[in-house]
């Protein structure tokens, strides 16, 4: 029997992360990638989709440091 806690983990985390000259929404390790032209967009889109799967958000600078954390949890 598998216990899961509901909590979310880093595997279904979207990741909003600068890619060339866009922004690109991650999910996981090798899960889906969607790209957008601004940061704000992609942020858009990834908090739609967090709240709709119930996943945590990460967002990144362009740097690649962590500047924000949301949690979605159904």
């Amino acid at each position: 029997m598998e216990v899961s806690s509901g909590a979310p983990t880093e595997d279904k985390a979207l990741h909003v992360i600068e890619d060339g000259d866009g922004w690109s929404v991650l999910q996981g390790e090798g899960g889906d990638e969607r790209r957008f032209e601004t940061k704000s967009q992609a942020l858009e889109a990834a908090r739609r989709i967090g709240v709709e799967r119930g996943v945590e958000v990460i967002v990144h600078g362009s740097d690649g440091s962590v500047q924000e954390r949301d949690v979605f949890v159904r």
